[in-house]
């Protein structure tokens, strides 16, 4: 059917093509006025648009319908005493689309013994891909009044500012719906924290977003949860932990993070027995910062980086002990404060040496949760700033919205930004 759609309008030649009489000599004027691919396109699309509305106008009827009929179970103009019956239909006006208004669609109607039987949610009025959209438009930073006229030129849909306000609203709150959803240890062995600040609209200071990114078995991972506080609290990091242990994540095997003396104890306190791991990305940058202190060229930093990474691509713990001893002896009396850092944390260096080797440089830094931030910022660079911690939270809530939107757009992917089980 969409086949000879196309083929119809595109034989229509006189509509985009100049028509030249065959009486007219082969001598004649070329006629060099130039046509333009996008008004060919418009043409095209407005016709093929409303063939394809009917199409699948007629197809949501018909399967409408068909549901009708399974909740009756009783065939058309059959009589019955009593039970569910068949009462005409209603029409829904409106039901807005990627390709435009759905409406006027027929809804089957259907009566019982207590009255009206329902099939559909009354405030079912828009495509959710179409929500969907809307909403990532005005999260990316466009204006919702420009989202209208975007949303009115492209979708041909009757919206307005407080409707697309609505959308953003409505599906925060489906995703703090998401948040509460079950998790378990059989799907995640592990748990990368960290937190992202933000700016105070109106203030100096700014508020901290901490952020739990899960790791699954297979190495995938995705965001699990967050908080919004006043800084990286003992009590900020405890209540996100629990709200995972709450959820179904008693015990992960392993929690990464940076060296936050707050986010250790709130891991030590709801999961006293998870293995921890430094993140050594962040210990190589104070190690790095140290030796431009000390005076090191640019030969000697490329050196101590190195053998720095040389010991954490070893093949076993046992091994990558070895090679940091050598790495000590060596460095320790240039850089002598440098490695007491290093001894401190040692204890925390090589606990993602027990996981898969294919999979086990996700868990050695908190890259995980650093990517998500750098992907944040760049999408809060014109942000004004966030009114309060609840403000915060939702920003994070409806930035993961447009993420999801973006990626789904792109490809056929598992959701990465999503607590679904997939």
């Amino acid at each position: 059917m969409l086949y000879h759609i196309v083929l119809k309008l595109v034989c229509k030649r006189e509509r985009v093509f100049p028509d030249y009489s065959e009486k007219e000599n082969t001598l004649m004027k070329v006629n060099t006025t130039k046509i333009r691919l996008s008004d060919i396109f418009n043409q095209v699309w407005k016709e093929l648009s409303v063939e394809m509305l009917q199409m699948i106008r007629e197809g949501m009827e018909a399967l409408l319908e068909k549901s009708r009929d399974n909740i009756v179970q009783r065939p058309l103009h059959a009589r019955g005493a009593g039970g569910v019956y068949r009462t005409g239909y209603r029409v829904r006006k409106v039901f807005d689309t990627k390709l435009g208004n759905l409406g006027p669609l027929r809804i089957p109607r259907i009566r019982g013994p207590e009255g009206e039987i329902p099939i559909l949610a009354d405030s079912d009025r828009r495509c959710e891909e179409l929500a969907n959209a809307l909403a990532f438009a005005a999260i990316g930073g466009l204006p919702y009044r420009k989202t209208v006229v975007l949303a009115r030129s492209i979708f041909n849909g009757a919206l307005s500012s407080s409707t697309v306000a609505r959308f953003i609203s409505v599906i925060a709150d489906r995703l703090e719906e998401r948040r509460n959803r079950a998790i378990s240890n059989r799907e995640f062995v592990g748990v990368v924290a960290d937190a992202v600040y933000l700016q105070e609209r109106g203030r100096k200071r700014k508020s901290a977003v901490l952020i739990a990114v899960g790791v699954r078995r297979d190495g995938t991972f995705m965001v699990l949860d967050w908080e919004a506080a006043r800084a990286e609290s003992e009590l900020a990091y405890e209540k996100l932990f629990q709200r995972l242990s709450d959820r179904g994540l008693r015990e992960p095997q392993i929690v990464v993070g940076d060296d936050c003396p707050a986010l250790w104890a709130a891991a030590d306190t709801v999961f006293p027995f998870a293995s921890k791991q430094a993140c050594l990305y962040h210990l190589w940058c104070d190690l790095r910062t140290s030796c431009f202190r000390e005076g090191f060229d640019h030969k000697q930093i490329r050196t101590f980086q190195r053998e720095y990474w040389r010991i954490f691509d070893a093949e076993s713990a046992k091994e990558a002990s070895a090679l940091l001893e050598r790495f000590d002896a060596r460095w320790r009396p240039s850089l002598p404060a440098a490695f007491d850092r290093i001894d401190r944390l040692k204890p925390r260096l090589f606990s993602f040496f027990a996981f898969s080797e294919r999979w086990r440089h996700r868990l050695r830094t908190t890259n995980l949760a650093e990517g998500f931030f750098r992907n944040f910022r760049r999408f809060l660079s014109r942000f004004p700033g966030v009114v309060d911690l609840a403000h915060a939270a939702r920003i994070v809530a409806l930035y993961l919205v447009g993420a999801e939107t973006a990626h789904s757009s792109l490809q056929e992917t598992p959701k990465l930004f999503f607590n679904t089980i997939c």
